[in-house]
C-alpha cells in the first residue's frame, strides 16, 4: 500500500476517532492523500464503492471483544479487497467541559464498543447516570464541547478530549489494560499489492453455493487438511450464517495469494467445496463453483505487538 499515489481515504468520523488514528497511519504509508470523514461504517464502504474516496478504513477486531460488527461480512458482500491493516492502541478516558464537576455528570456519550469496554468502570462511579450511543467516541466529544452540554460526559481517547478542548476527568478507565483495535485497509482490487514473503490472506468460503451438495460431517475438517497440507499457518477461523441455514466460513492464512503453496491450498478448497471430491486435483479436472472461494484480501502483517 506504500506509494507516491494520493489518494482519499474515507473513515469513521468525525476527527479524534480511533478510526482517525488508523486513517492517519495509512496516510502516512501512502505519504499523499486526504482524509474523508464519513457518518457510519456503511458509508465508508458506499463512499469506496462509488468512487467518492479511494479506499477506507474500517474497524475490523478488537483484541477483547472481537471482531467489530459485521464488517468482514460487508467486504465480503460489497466484494471489496482488503489490502491493508493497522493497529491502533485502545486506552479511554471520560471528559467533559471544563470545570465540570465528575459527580454532576448525569449522562455520558459514547459508541456502544467503548461502552461496554468501560463497563466495570461506568458500574462502579456512573452506575446512575444515562447512557447514550452515538455513532462514534469522537463525535460523543465533538457534541459535549460544540453543543456547550452541562452535566454531560463521554468516552473516548484522549487525543480527542484535546482536540475539542474537553476536560479529562479519569484516564485509562477501560476494563482491561493493554487494549487494540486491528483496522481493515479496503479498496478496489487495483490497489492489492505483490507478495512481500511476510502477508496474509483473508478468503470468504461459501459452500451453500454448492447446490448439488448439502452439509455434510467433516466439511470443516476437510477445508482444514488442504490448508495443514500446504504447509500454511492458519491464524483465524470464523463462521456467519449464509441466510439459507447455512455458514460462510472465514479463513486467514500466512501467505499471498499469488505464493504456489497458499494457490495449491485454494484451488484444493475450491475443488473439495465444488465436487466434494478428492484432494490436491489437477487445475481444469473441475467445474468449479464460481464464487464457492472468494479471496478477500493479501495483505503485508502488521506488529500486533502494543
Amino acid at each position: 500500500m506504500e506509494n507516491q499515489e494520493k489518494r482519499r481515504i474515507a473513515y469513521l468520523g468525525p476527527e479524534g476517532t480511533y478510526t482517525w488514528e488508523a486513517a492517519r497511519r495509512s496516510l502516512e504509508r501512502c505519504q499523499l492523500g486526504e482524509l474523508v470523514p464519513f457518518t457510519t461504517p456503511v458509508d465508508v464502504f458506499d463512499a469506496v464503492e462509488k468512487g467518492d474516496a479511494d479506499i477506507g478504513v474500517v474497524a475490523l477486531y478488537n483484541m477483547i471483544r472481537g471482531h467489530v460488527s459485521d464488517i468482514i461480512t460487508q467486504i465480503d458482500a460489497n466484494h471489496m479487497k482488503m489490502i491493508g491493516q493497522v493497529i491502533v492502541p485502545v486506552d479511554h478516558c471520560i471528559a467533559a467541559l471544563p470545570g465540570t464537576d465528575p459527580d454532576s455528570v448525569t449522562q455520558i456519550l459514547s459508541h456502544e464498543q467503548a461502552m461496554r469496554q468501560c463497563s466495570e468502570y461506568l458500574g462502579k462511579r456512573y452506575a446512575e447516570a444515562g447512557k447514550k450511543e452515538v455513532s462514534s467516541t469522537a463525535e460523543g466529544m465533538r457534541r459535549v464541547s460544540e453543543d456547550s452540554l452541562e452535566g454531560v460526559a463521554a468516552l473516548g481517547p484522549e487525543p480527542a478530549a484535546d482536540l475539542y478542548g474537553l476536560q479529562v476527568m479519569d484516564r485509562s478507565i477501560s476494563n482491561t489494560s493493554g487494549n487494540a483495535t486491528l483496522f481493515a485497509v479496503i479498496g478496489p482490487e487495483r490497489y492489492l499489492g505483490p507478495s512481500s514473503g511476510k502477508d496474509s490472506t483473508m478468503v470468504a468460503l461459501h459452500p451453500g453455493l454448492n447446490r448439488r451438495k448439502g452439509d455434510e460431517k467433516g466439511m470443516l475438517l476437510n477445508i482444514l487438511q488442504q490448508i495443514y497440507n500446504h504447509d500454511i499457518n492458519l491464524t483465524m477461523v470464523e463462521s456467519r450464517p449464509d441466510g439459507q441455514w447455512g455458514f460462510i466460513f472465514y479463513l486467514e492464512m500466512d501467505g499471498h495469494r499469488d505464493d504456489l503453496n497458499v494457490r495449491q491450498a485454494l484451488h484444493g478448497i475450491d475443488y473439495y467445496l465444488s465436487t466434494r471430491g478428492c484432494t490436491d486435483p489437477e487445475p481444469g479436472t473441475y467445474d468449479p463453483v464460481p464464487g464457492i472461494v472468494r479471496v478477500l484480501g493479501s495483505y503485508s502483517k502488521v506488529d500486533r505487538t502494543i
